[in-house]
């Protein structure tokens, strides 16, 4: 399953990459339970009562890493299509937009704020931010045919 990269079917690479993140979706969302259930006991043991309120920003940061699990499975799925300009312009944006956004954030909700500034961005750069690959992708090709 993990070599959906490099198979030369299209559409295999789509249900091969879409099996891969609904297992990873899975696997992190029971994690991420798991870590709301026990997380309070964790941070006692690990670190003492002093440092309960860092669930919270555990838990946040928790979902932020199921969308950033995916986001590295939807990686290896544009690197199948020679999209690495697009990646260095998509991973540009995604650091711009996580800057600006966690700057704003922390000054107004602390480290709460950073979280959630990190899951939104996540959120972004696996959805919003992979529309544009077709297009980009196209657009890119036209340049290099007229090039030749």
């Amino acid at each position: 399953m993990l070599q959906f990269f490099s198979e030369p079917n299209e559409r295999q690479a789509e249900v091969k990459t879409g099996q891969l993140l609904r297992w990873v979706f899975i696997l992190s969302v029971f994690s991420n339970i798991i870590l709301i259930a026990l997380g309070d006991r964790i941070i006692l043991n690990l670190y003492g009562n002093e440092f309960i309120s860092a669930k919270e920003p555990m838990i946040i940061l928790s979902f932020s890493a199921t969308l950033s699990f995916m986001g590295s499975v939807t990686y290896r799925y544009i690197t199948h299509y020679s999209g690495f300009l697009y990646l260095s312009i998509k991973t540009t944006i995604s650091f711009l937009l996580s800057l600006v956004l966690a700057v704003m954030m922390i000054k107004r909700y602390g480290i709460i704020g950073a979280a959630w500034s990190n899951i939104i961005v996540e959120f972004i750069s696996l959805t919003i931010l992979n529309y544009f690959l077709k297009e980009i992708d196209i657009q890119i090709a036209s340049i290099r045919y007229k090039r030749m």
